[in-house]
């Protein structure tokens, strides 16, 4: 099997065996080795990297990604219908009849379906190593929790299932694919946020369902000009083109990376999130969910580098680097901080992949691996003060290196990474300040426009 072939199938198998097994010895086993070797993998492609690697899907299985994404709209308008959320259901109506009309322009320039380069590359490190340290952590968190063995499995193979679907939206080159997959993350956002089942837990992850719905018409809207100016559902072949339609779609594509990225106003649906488990927040945060927001950017930053689109989608994520940061400063609760720092970074790496030169695209980059790394860190230390110590809010936490100095040792360490030199973080925050004071002093008339 191929390298790239392991890092989608091997979450799903492991998954299904994780949630038959009775045995929590095996599933330990299961879940830690699955971690480790996707973690593996995802190095080894990354430090011998070979020529950006396509595949084209056959008949059979469009026609099966097709039904299997009807079906996930449809079952998003019964969830809606269920619990009576009208824009979930809404949303859902919407988005069948825009996919059923997508699937219905035939395109001639077509590309691969999957794309492996060096973004996907990059990406697939920061899923694997990090995502898979989450999964081995939420082994120990949830141990104690009150559900039964059964829901313990399910939970444990939903974070697997969602390491597989983000590897390979990552590849992902097609955009209906593509909304596929976004929709999936949508799907695993959903379940994951309500997994405790109770009415706090459930109106928030509706919230994150009809938002990140809004983002997939988005995407559904930017496909129907790819295929009817264009004549394309290929990103490569769309970034490569040219004209006010191309902008027009792009600009389609970046709202919902502005959406999944959770950029105010959209800001509710993540901070919702920490109403779910701790490695729940972790996944979505810091290793997987919200790094499509930068990497969707990037994509399809060849289009946007140098235009007016570019400029103010740059300018106006810095503005929410400034506007998130300002509101991580006047929450008390620690997780809370957690998740506004979150989205304040999201905007600057979307501010530096907008930008579109080597350097921020780098930039970029480098922002999007240290992140994940000391923002898991973090979140998952948010999770033992909540479980061992009942801890929420900073004014909870004086006194609290006496009690859990390991606890506080690793909080100092991640913020130290996070806003200090020499670490990744702080001279990629530096840089990419640089960056956008330096498009500012060359495109003046940007504050004018915004």
């Amino acid at each position: 099997m191929e390298p790239v072939a392991v890092l989608v199938f091997l979450p799903v198998i492991a998954a299904l065996l994780v949630l038959f097994s009775r045995s929590r010895v095996l599933q330990y086993l299961l879940v830690t080795l699955t971690a480790v070797a996707l973690g593996a993998v995802a190095l080894y492609l990354f430090v011998m990297p070979a020529a950006p690697m396509q595949m084209r899907f056959s008949p059979a299985l469009e026609t099966l990604l097709i039904a299997a994404d009807a079906a996930l709209l449809l079952y998003f308008v019964r969830q809606g219908y269920r619990f009576k959320a009208n824009r979930v259901t809404a949303l859902a109506v919407v988005q069948l009849l825009l996919y059923a009309l997508a699937e219905a322009i035939p395109a001639t320039h077509s590309g691969a379906a999957l794309l492996v380069d060096d973004l996907s590359l990059l990406m697939f490190l920061v899923i694997n190593i990090v995502g898979g340290l989450i999964v081995i952590y939420a082994l120990q968190y949830m141990r104690d929790e009150a559900m039964s063995p059964f829901r313990k499995r399910l939970f444990y193979a939903y974070l697997l299932l969602f390491l597989s679907v983000m590897n390979t939206i990552v590849m992902a080159n097609s955009l209906l694919l593509f909304f596929f997959l976004f929709e999936m993350t949508t799907l695993a956002s959903y379940l994951l946020i309500g997994f405790r089942r109770d009415d706090v837990s459930r109106e928030n992850a509706l919230k994150a369902l009809w938002m990140n719905q809004v983002g997939g018409v988005s995407i559904l809207l930017g496909t129907l000009i790819a295929l009817t100016q264009f004549d394309t559902l290929s990103i490569d072949v769309l970034t490569a083109s040219s004209g006010l339609y191309l902008l027009l779609s792009i600009a389609l594509l970046s709202i919902a990376a502005l959406i999944k990225g959770a950029a105010l106003p959209f800001d509710s649906w993540l901070i919702g999130a920490m109403v779910a488990p701790t490695p729940v927040s972790a996944m979505l945060h810091s290793a997987t969910m919200v790094k499509i927001a930068p990497y969707l950017i990037l994509k399809l930053s060849p289009a946007i580098g140098g235009t007016l689109l570019g400029g103010v989608l740059s300018l106006s994520a810095a503005l929410l680097f400034v506007a998130a940061s300002y509101l991580a400063l006047s929450r008390s609760l620690f997780k809370e901080i957690l998740g506004y720092s979150t989205i304040a970074l999201l905007g600057l790496m979307m501010s530096l992949a907008a930008i579109a030169t080597p350097k921020s695209m780098m930039l970029a980059m480098a922002l999007i691996f240290f992140h994940a790394l000391a923002k898991a860190l973090l979140f998952l230390s948010a999770g033992v003060l909540e479980k061992d110590f009942h801890l929420r809010s900073i004014e909870e936490m004086k006194g609290l290196a006496h009690v859990a100095p390991k606890s506080v040792g690793y909080i100092m360490f991640g913020f130290v990474s996070l806003t200090l030199p020499p670490f990744g973080l702080f001279m990629g925050k530096l840089f990419a300040i640089e960056s956008v004071a330096a498009l500012l002093e060359k495109e003046p008339w940007l504050i004018a426009v915004l």
